[in-house]
């Protein structure tokens, strides 16, 4: 059963992957089942290191794969390096994060050339923060 829904997923990302725009990458994943046999499915075109302002803060944005296959990832500043990021959602282009330890969270969405888009919210303050790949 767990096959045979991999096979079915790889398939429709695969039909994807052919119908898309010619100016648009094609978006590789990697399937992963999970214990109770749900597969994950993880972008890798959005795994490395973003960068951005927040005001005059610079911001260092990295995610990468943990040993589950999940998103992972954490986030710098200019006095505070290595804050964990909690539960990353991906769904279509929409990307959000939280950072519990500081009471933050980011909302936004994925462009086409990779640049994220949106907004930085800790505590009642918002601000604007994009990140582009590095």
């Amino acid at each position: 059963m767990k096959l045979a829904t991999s096979l079915l997923i790889l398939a429709c990302v695969s039909a994807w992957s052919q119908t898309v725009k010619p100016a648009l990458q094609p978006v590789q994943y990697v399937l992963t089942p999970s214990q109770n046999g749900i597969v994950r499915v993880v972008p890798l075109s959005l795994i490395g290191t973003y960068t951005g302002q927040m005001g005059p803060i610079p911001i260092r944005l990295k995610l990468s794969r943990n040993d589950h296959n999940d998103l992972a990832g954490s986030l710098d500043g200019s006095n505070v390096r290595g804050i964990r990021i909690d539960q990353i959602a991906v769904k279509g282009n929409k990307l959000s994060f939280r950072l519990p330890s500081i009471g933050a969270s980011w909302t936004g969405t994925v462009g086409s050339d990779r640049t994220f888009t949106g907004t930085w919210q800790q505590g009642s303050q918002t601000q604007p923060l994009n990140l582009g790949k590095k």
